[in-house]
């Protein structure tokens, strides 16, 4: 339970948690949460709270003031409006319940919770955000650039307040750990709430495992308190003559290994920075230089290691012999689309496939459409 306090600043708070079962069957846990870390990701000028949810592997459901908000989510991260709820009651505590359940099956558990037992929980945060009433959806911001052209290529949705008429965003970008920023001019159009944009950076150094160059780039809104966020990508290619893959225009020959998650003695594969850099450097030094995640989704701080360590990345997602029928079409789509925004963002993320076995009950207009 996280106690908001009436008239409290933003928060960051932080609940790392990991259920690990000896059992198979339901698991539900609530935390009961009053420690907050103070930070701030908007001007505390800004009218809108948001409450950040970032998990794996679990079901979610919010409540606010007592009221269930947006339910299942499996994989990823999850952002709840609660401004409306905490504007009913403005001198008063306010409460955010996070209520996790295995869900032991689900189609997308992937193949670790075959080989042992379950596991679940709040793998990284929950966040309080204070943004403007319009703001940008972190979640779902694309950062892309492509190495033939040297274009940067920026799609963010808009969420919140609506206004319309709005069809431009500021752009600047700069090489990762420098100080200084490039202001960029980018052609911008809007379609439907999503704002889009391109610049031409005719210097811009390309990623590869032999030099991974990468750009952090901040996107932000017209105004004085336009809201601001900011992502990590790179310039490359990939493109496949015949049976050769070409990085950047140039053959690539691959070397890989494939990594399952599983992580003794731990259960859930989560060991934390130190032993994932261990992971991509001990690869490397025996001379290969892709990694493939099998039928589970890794932490963004894995993918950004690779990114800076210049591992080729195959993730795999995890379904394994999972209902690809027609009956489970929509969520399927739905799940796919959160993996493929989870990941797209990273440069070293040069395959990715829907599962390694389908299953002899998977229809074949499902995994096409997928």
């Amino acid at each position: 339970m996280i106690v908001i306090p009436a008239g409290a600043p933003v928060t960051i708070l932080r609940i790392n948690h990991i259920i690990e079962n000896r059992f198979l069957g339901m698991a539900v846990t609530e935390h009961d949460v009053r420690a907050a870390v103070m930070a701030i990701r908007r001007p505390l000028l800004a009218q809108r709270v948001i409450a950040l949810i970032v998990l794996c592997w679990v079901q979610v459901r919010a409540q606010e003031t007592g009221r269930p908000a947006v339910c299942e989510h499996y994989h990823f991260r999850r952002s709840h409006d609660i401004t409306a709820c905490l504007k009913k009651n403005p001198g008063a505590p306010h409460e955010i319940r996070v209520r996790l359940d295995e869900k032991v099956g689900h189609n997308t558990q992937g193949f670790l919770p075959f080989i042992e037992p379950h596991f679940g929980g709040l793998w990284q945060r929950v966040s309080l955000l204070v943004v403007p009433e319009t703001y940008l959806d972190d979640l779902q911001l694309m950062a892309s650039g492509d190495a033939m052209n040297r274009e940067l290529r920026i799609e963010v949705p808009l969420a919140g307040k609506p206004l319309p008429k709005l069809a431009t965003l500021n752009l600047r970008c700069r090489l990762k750990r420098e100080q200084a920023w490039q202001v960029l001019a980018p052609m911008t159009q809007r379609s439907n709430d999503t704002l889009q944009a391109r610049v031409i950076m005719p210097q811009a150094r390309l990623w590869s495992p032999a030099g991974p160059s990468l750009y952090e780039v901040e996107v932000s809104l017209p105004g004085k308190n336009g809201d601001t966020v900011r992502a990590v990508t790179g310039f490359r290619s990939l493109e496949a003559y015949g049976q050769e893959f070409r990085l950047n225009g140039k053959p690539l020959s691959i070397r890989g290994v494939l990594n399952w998650g599983y992580s003794p003695p731990l259960l859930a594969p989560n060991p934390g920075e130190a032993a994932w850099r261990a992971e991509l450097e001990l690869v490397r030094s025996q001379g290969f230089n892709l990694m493939k995640f099998c039928l589970w989704i890794p932490p963004q701080r894995y993918l950004e290691l690779a990114d800076e360590m210049g591992m080729l990345i195959w993730v795999e997602y995890p379904s394994w012999h999972s209902s690809f029928t027609e009956e489970y079409l929509p969520p399927l789509r739905h799940e796919f689309t959160e993996f493929f925004q989870y990941d797209r963002n990273h440069p070293s993320v040069i395959l990715r496939s829907l599962t390694c076995e389908t299953g002899p009950s998977a229809e074949l207009k499902v995994i096409q459409n997928l």
